[in-house]
Formats: structure tokens, C-alpha cells, sequence
């Protein structure tokens, strides 16, 4: 066994083609930044299709890392696309065990997965006069037990699962650069085979998420995906609905801001320029600077940065949403 590092933490996110691991230290400066593309089949439709085989893989994988030998507080994401979530404002007198039973019996109405096959993590705002902003986000058992499995090595000391926008959203609090006005920022995230669509408030509450399914082709160069112009309208048409919708109840939508691979393709940029006339929309490439990322960087390893700011500071964030912690 090796030693535990407390003075760093480890983002980790595992897709249908690739591991990427984000390590940062206690100031929130890159010490690892790794890629490592997996063999097909492994993961499948951001399911893991073969347990034993992926965790082999990963045994010897992180043998080449730069942390093998330490145990590494570690944060684990899952696709927003695996997870169903709802917003609402619950009655403020309750509390503790009550306000998780109203909580879920109010989401199992929106949410079509009955809670008995998932895992069901609840998370409250501050009050408010409508009542407790809660949000309900729910994961089916078998995918994050299988995530926690694989990543239950020696290298790792696990903290927390949670959605690859909730993890960008931190990133966006932390290192924004832009001055931009009250209201809700949007993150929207952006892959090759599901895109997602979420409001954030100020404090860092999801209000809002939506995921859409697409396909793209496979361009030039290993494992790199084109999105189409209708893949990219579709979005476009999404970002300004939320807009529109939230305008017309007199709630703000501040700044809109694209991550992921995806989202720094010319023809992303040029439609979100020529079409984003409801809100402004920056790819996060643009508004954030982390030290020891390019910009290409901030792209790809946007999310493992958020969920390495949780692992290296896990106190800091327990009031956010948790698969690990059974609820």
C-alpha cells in the first residue's frame, strides 16, 4: 500500500472511448494530466459493458501513471446523459428524513425510473419564499456500482460521483475570468454522442437540465468526431428555448458556456455566434485560464478539473450531489 495524499486530489472521467485523469494539488495547480484511450467495447453507451476486463485494464494502466504509489482522493464522474434529475420548490418546514421522503416521492412523479432499481442523491438550496430550492438526481444502482468497482484500486480513495455539468460548473465559478451579470449561467456540454443542456444558479444549484441524444461521423484523426449542422442547429435551437422559456418568467439567463471536446469545432463556434442572439455564448476554452492547460486542454479536461477541485476539498462541497453517499 502506498501513502495517502492529502494534499492533492484526483478528477477522473471515463467515457465510451477514453479515461482522462485531472491531478491537482491544494492551490488548484495541474501535477497530472492524462489521457488514455480505451479499447472497444469496454464502455458502451457510457455503460460499462465488461466490469473485470476494464478494471484489468485500468490496473495497468495507472502502474504507468505518475501518482501509482499514492492513494489519491479521488472524484468520479458520470455522463449527464445517465442521469435524470428534476428541480422544485419543497415546503421549508422539512427537514432531515422527511424532506428526503417528500423529496423523492415529489420527483418519482417526473422521474419515469422507479427508485427501487437507482440510486437517489437530494441536494437543497438556500430558502426561499417560494419554499427550498431541491434538486433529485437519480442514477440507475448497476452503473455506478460498476464505475465504483473499477475504480475501487489501490490508487484510488473515492469521494464522490457526480454529472460531468455539476463538475464544469465548478470550474466556471472558480476560474471565470469575464465579469458577467446577475442570473443563471448556463453549462452546456457537448459530445460526440449526447450533448446537455443545464441552469445553474450563482451558489451553484442545478434548475434545469436536459440531454439530447446525436450521432457524429468519425473526421480525421484517431477518435474524432464531426458534429453535422443539424446536430448543431438542434442545439442551438435548445439553448435559445431554455432562454426564451426562463425569460418569460422574468429569470435572467446570464452567460451560456460550452465545454467538452465537441464544443470547440468550427462549426460549433460559427452557429452559437451567428444564432446565440438571446444570451451570450462562450466556449469555456475562451473565459477560462487554468495554469498548465491550453485551451484545447480546458476543453478536454474541463469536467476532471471540477471533479479534481472536489476531490482535493471534499468538505468543501458536501452539500452537493453524491452517488456515493446513499441518500
Amino acid at each position: 500500500m502506498g501513502f495517502f495524499s492529502k494534499s492533492s486530489g484526483l478528477g477522473v472521467d471515463l467515457s465510451n472511448h477514453h479515461i482522462r485523469f485531472i491531478q491537482l494539488d491544494g492551490r488548484g495547480r495541474v501535477l497530472v494530466k492524462k489521457e488514455i484511450v480505451l479499447p472497444e467495447g469496454l464502455v458502451v453507451d457510457e455503460k460499462i459493458a465488461d466490469v473485470e476486463k476494464l478494471k484489468k485494464f485500468l490496473e495497468k494502466e495507472t502502474k504507468k501513471l505518475p501518482f501509482s504509489g499514492q492513494v489519491v482522493e479521488t472524484a468520479l464522474l458520470i455522463p449527464d446523459s445517465r442521469v435524470f434529475s428534476t428541480s422544485f420548490f419543497l415546503d421549508s418546514s422539512f427537514k432531515g428524513e422527511a424532506m428526503q421522503s417528500q423529496a423523492k416521492l415529489h420527483a418519482q412523479k417526473e422521474v419515469p425510473v422507479p427508485f427501487e432499481n437507482c440510486l437517489v442523491s437530494v441536494v437543497q438550496d438556500e430558502r426561499e419564499e417560494q419554499g427550498t430550492r431541491t434538486t433529485v438526481y437519480v442514477a440507475e444502482k448497476e452503473i455506478v456500482e460498476h464505475k465504483s468497482e473499477v475504480f475501487s484500486g489501490e490508487a484510488f480513495s473515492l469521494a464522490s460521483l457526480e454529472t460531468n455539468s455539476n463538475a464544469v460548473f465548478r470550474v466556471v465559478d472558480k476560474f471565470l475570468e469575464e465579469e458577467h451579470a446577475d442570473g443563471l449561467i448556463g453549462i452546456v456540454d457537448i459530445g460526440h454522442s449526447w450533448s446537455t443542456v443545464s441552469l445553474f444558479t450563482q451558489s451553484g444549484e442545478q434548475v434545469f437540465s436536459r440531454t439530447l441524444t446525436h450521432t457524429a461521423k468519425q473526421g480525421s484523426g484517431k477518435k474524432r468526431f464531426v458534429l453535422s449542422q443539424k446536430v448543431v442547429d438542434r442545439i442551438m435551437e435548445t439553448i435559445n428555448e431554455v432562454v426564451l422559456y426562463f425569460g418569460k418568467q422574468e429569470i435572467n439567463v446570464s452567460l451560456v458556456v460550452l465545454s467538452g471536446v465537441e464544443a470547440a469545432q468550427k462549426r460549433v463556434l460559427e452557429t452559437c455566434k451567428k444564432k446565440g442572439e438571446k444570451v451570450s455564448i462562450k466556449p469555456i476554452g475562451k473565459v477560462v485560464d487554468i495554469d498548465g492547460l491550453s485551451s484545447a486542454d480546458v476543453h478536454t479536461y474541463g469536467a476532471c478539473v471540477g471533479a479534481a477541485l472536489r476531490a482535493v476539498n471534499p468538505n468543501k462541497f458536501n452539500n452537493n450531489h453524491n452517488f456515493l453517499t446513499r441518500s
